[in-house]
């Protein structure tokens, strides 16, 4: 039988400490299972279906994305001790949801602040993309201009073009 084992390492949650936000200092904690459900649940309502039935994206994604930051990105408390920032629990020693960034907040912020959160949330929470879904997006793509290529509306200006 095969076994899966996890370490206290796998176990916890990752953590980045993030410093100088409008907000102040605060952490931003790998999304719970809760959160990332909420997010592709709020992603693939944003998803259109173009005229050949493929899905393609709509400016909602990035809605998603505002939602899953608001779900993991935490105000820091002065812990009395040198470090300054620690993450607020509740009696069950769990996150402290009182102390969550709004999104309306997040959402006032420049977009080189946020994307940079997104991105490593995203990555750090097995939700960036991955080397197989870029291979099969590429191979999606190639198909795509090949099919154009071929196409007799296509094929002129092709030929024409420098």
């Amino acid at each position: 039988m095969e076994e899966m084992v996890f370490s206290p390492e796998d176990l916890a949650p990752r953590q980045l400490l993030v410093r100088g936000l409008p907000v102040g200092n605060c952490i931003l904690r790998e999304a719970p299972k809760e959160a990332v459900i909420a997010y592709r649940k709020k992603k693939s309502q944003a998803l259109k279906l173009n005229e050949e039935g493929r899905a393609i994206a709509t400016s909602g994604s990035e809605e998603a994305e505002l939602l899953l930051l608001s779900m993991c990105l935490y105000k820091c408390i002065d812990n009395g001790a040198g470090d300054r920032c620690k993450l607020p629990t509740n009696k069950h020693d769990e996150p402290d949801r009182d102390f969550l960034v709004g999104e309306p907040i997040i959402k006032s912020w420049h977009n080189r602040i946020v994307e940079p959160l997104s991105e490593w949330l995203q990555d750090n929470s097995g939700l960036g993309v991955t080397a197989d879904e870029l291979r099969k997006r590429i191979s999606f793509l190639q198909k795509v201009l090949d099919d154009m290529e071929k196409s007799p509306k296509n094929s002129s200006s092709a030929e024409t073009s420098p």
